[in-house]
Formats: C-alpha cells, structure tokens, sequence
C-alpha cells in the first residue's frame, strides 16, 4: 500500500491531506506549485489542503514570495492525534520518521533564520519538538502555560534536567506554575505582571507566541537569541523563586 493511502488510513485525513503530507515527507520542503504536482492535486486545492494542514500544526509555511511548506516532524503530528489512531499507527509513524530523517540527512541545508507558525497548535508542536531536542538549556517565559501535559511534556523536561540541560520557567503566578511543580531540577519562578511569552533553545533557537498564542514566530538565529536572552535575565531579576520542595 502506497504510504499516502497508509496515513490516510492511520490519521483519518483526506486523500489530498495524506497526499501533500506524504510529499512533503519523503521529498522535504517544497513551493505549493510543486506540491500539487508531486502529489497529483489540482492546483485549485492545493492551497486550501495546505492551509488546512498548517491549521492542524502538521505543515510549517517558511518564507515569502513564494512560501515553501515542510512537513512538521511526524512524531508531533501521531502525538497532537493520537487518540484517533488505530493499530497501524505505529507502522505508519515508523515510516514517516524513517523518510523524513532520511530526507533531512540528504537534502541541502535551509538558509531562512525565521518563519511564522499560523496556528497554536503548530506553535505548540514545534515549541515541543525544539525542547525534546534541546542539549543545553530551555528558557521560558510564558502566562499560559496550560499546554504543558504532566504525562508527555513534564516527563520530557524531567529527562533533559537529568541530562544536565538548564531549565528555568517563569509563569505569570505560583498556581500558573502547577502544570510543573514536579520538575525538582527546574529553576521555577512568577512575576504578577508578566506580559509576554517566549521560549529560548539552546541559546539559539526562539519561538515568541503572539495573539494569546494563537500564533508563533520562530527565529533561528544567535543573534537574536541573544536578544531575547538579555530579557530574560531581567525579568529574572523582578521573579518569585518557587521552592519545589516544599510539602
């Protein structure tokens, strides 16, 4: 069976979702226009199919004039839909992340530092996908922290802290923070008036959520993550530690 029918089947998509998905996957980031044709849809559709899938957080549109689409990693994609899975999930997850890898190791390096996440689920899986792959440190500074899930997220962040990586979380009060208070090796603080919410990789790599989260933009960039880095240790400054110890 043809991997497109196989996460059709899987993820309950339609055929031209699976299609253009499936493309993306095994070829890598591409214009709209090659899309359709790769993955044999009207040109009438394609951007309608795209956006839908940006939608779901499953397609990131890079650039400008024109845009390209890639394929958010297919771990994060089973993991927003699991739920809806039936038993050849695993299969098909297997052989998503086995192209997409492959394609990554192959292909020829992006050269655009930034891009925009036009939904909140999108911004979620990616600032997910940026931290499960995080080797030094994790900066966030967010009032609304209800994405964390205790079962996949803090269970991440408790794994990386025992790998050594730096995790400092700032939230807008002590009880915004209870999604993580489990996390003993994280450096856990408030501030009453926090307005904004950013997150920092690794020193290089941020997302900043905008909207009330409905929207992300992504910089890859050092410089910018130095920027980014400056603010924080002043808000750090003004922040309430919070004692995960305590009883």
């Amino acid at each position: 069976m043809p991997l497109k029918d196989e996460l059709k089947d899987a993820l309950d998509w339609s055929q031209y979702e699976a299609a253009a998905y499936a493309a993306l996957v095994k070829d890598g980031p591409m214009e709209a226009s090659d899309i359709a044709l790769r993955a044999d849809i009207p040109d009438s559709r394609i951007y309608s199919i795209l956006s839908g899938l940006e939608e779901k957080g499953c397609v990131l549109k890079q650039g400008r004039r024109p845009a390209e689409y890639d394929a958010q990693h297919p771990r994060y994609v089973i993991q927003d839909e699991q739920e809806r899975f039936i038993d050849e999930s695993d299969e098909v997850e297997a052989k998503l992340a086995n192209a997409w890898e492959t394609e990554r190791d192959d292909n020829v390096d992006h050269t655009d530092d930034s891009w925009v996440l036009a939904s909140a689920s999108g911004t979620v899986s990616e600032i997910r996908r940026l931290i499960d792959d995080a080797t030094s440190s994790v900066r966030i500074v967010d009032t609304d922290l209800r994405w964390i899930s205790r079962r996949k997220d803090v269970d991440t962040l408790q794994e990386l802290a025992a790998d050594g990586v730096d995790i400092q979380i700032i939230g807008a009060s002590e009880t915004a923070l209870d999604n993580v208070k489990d996390l003993e090796e994280a450096d856990l603080r408030y501030h009453g008036d926090l307005d904004k919410a950013y997150y920092i990789i690794d020193e290089k790599h941020v997302i900043m959520r905008i909207h009330s989260g409905r929207t992300g933009i992504v910089f890859s960039e050092e410089q910018t993550a130095r920027i980014f880095g400056t603010d924080f240790e002043s808000t750090l400054d003004r922040t309430t530690k919070v004692d995960t110890n305590a009883s």
